[in-house]
């Protein structure tokens, strides 16, 4: 019997990034995708008064970060560039600590035309987690701080603002995504 609770305790424990191998850290994905609605704001951390800030977010385990920007960033199209792998590590330590793979598939306050949200996922090794919210025109947000904190982690980590504010020009490695 206590061999069984111990197997448990362990497989339930959150794994962090220090214990992942490195073949699974460098297969990881870490990806952001925005929904803007007619005249939303958006849920994401950029500020509210540009508008809704429409745009897909893409970082992968061997440090590549994939930006398509469609509406109220500042740079429209797709881009790509470079961070520290290291800095995955720490992404994904975050995600770890947040039990990020436990929260909701959902956190949604209505649905209408005029709302936003976005969709956080995280794959690494065989796991897959995506977290959907969504809030209709000036409804409140129904997201756990812990989302928005990531988030925040990941557009940190990701650079993302060298694409997004008046004036962003791309930095020496943002190139136009050869993937078009």
């Amino acid at each position: 019997m206590c061999l069984v609770l111990s197997c448990l305790l362990a497989l339930s424990a959150p794994v962090n990034a220090e214990q992942r191998s490195d073949d699974e850290l460098q297969s990881a994905k870490i990806s952001l995708i925005t929904v803007c609605g007619g005249g939303g704001v958006s849920v994401s951390p950029g500020d509210p008064r540009q508008g809704c800030q429409d745009y897909t977010l893409e970082v992968t385990g061997r440090g590549t970060v994939n930006f398509e920007g469609r509406s109220g960033v500042w740079m429209l199209g797709k881009y790509s560039h470079s961070i520290p792998v290291t800095a995955i590590g720490e992404l994904v330590s975050a995600f770890d600590e947040a039990k990020f793979f436990t929260l909701r598939d959902e956190y949604v306050n209505g649905l209408s035309p005029h709302g936003s949200g976005y969709a956080l996922k995280l794959a690494i090794g065989a796991r897959t987690k995506s977290v959907f919210t969504y809030r209709s025109g000036g409804g409140p947000d129904v997201a756990p701080e812990i989302l928005k904190i990531l988030v925040q982690r990941l557009e940190d980590a990701s650079d993302v603002q060298r694409y997004m504010t008046e004036g962003a020009k791309p930095r020496a490695g943002s190139l136009p995504n050869p993937r078009e």
